[in-house]
């Protein structure tokens, strides 16, 4: 509605339509809908030893993605994973792109976080 678009608590790239906690420019950055509420802007998969992480990116962005990783969630130290886009696949869908990051998990060295990171 008119009413929508003038307010930037719901239409600007900071408002949250739809309330779910990320905002319409998160949600338009990975191929969300920022009135659905439903999106899933993440996902992970675990089959035996092997991690995979999915998630969209439009394509021509001037943004820069990259995967990190952490021992830790909170206060740990976050590096760039060496490699994660050549070992990813990328797939086209229209005016997207679907990246899906698989990583084996190495026994006994304790967990990795995971994040996207789109600046």
């Amino acid at each position: 509605t008119l009413a929508q678009l003038l307010n930037a608590t719901t239409s600007g790239p900071n408002g949250d339509l739809d309330g779910d906690g990320r905002s319409n420019y998160f949600e338009f950055i990975f191929g969300g809908n920022p009135t659905a509420g439903s999106d899933a802007p993440l996902v992970t998969s675990r089959v035996s030893n092997q991690f995979t992480l999915s998630f969209f990116r439009p394509k021509g962005i001037t943004e820069q993605t990259r995967i990190e990783s952490s021992t830790q969630l909170v206060g740990g130290s976050w590096t760039t994973v060496p490699n994660w886009a050549a070992s990813s696949i990328i797939t086209e869908f229209g005016d997207y792109q679907r990246i899906d990051f698989t990583t084996t998990i190495a026994t006994g060295n304790g967990g990795l976080f995971y994040r996207v990171v789109i600046e």
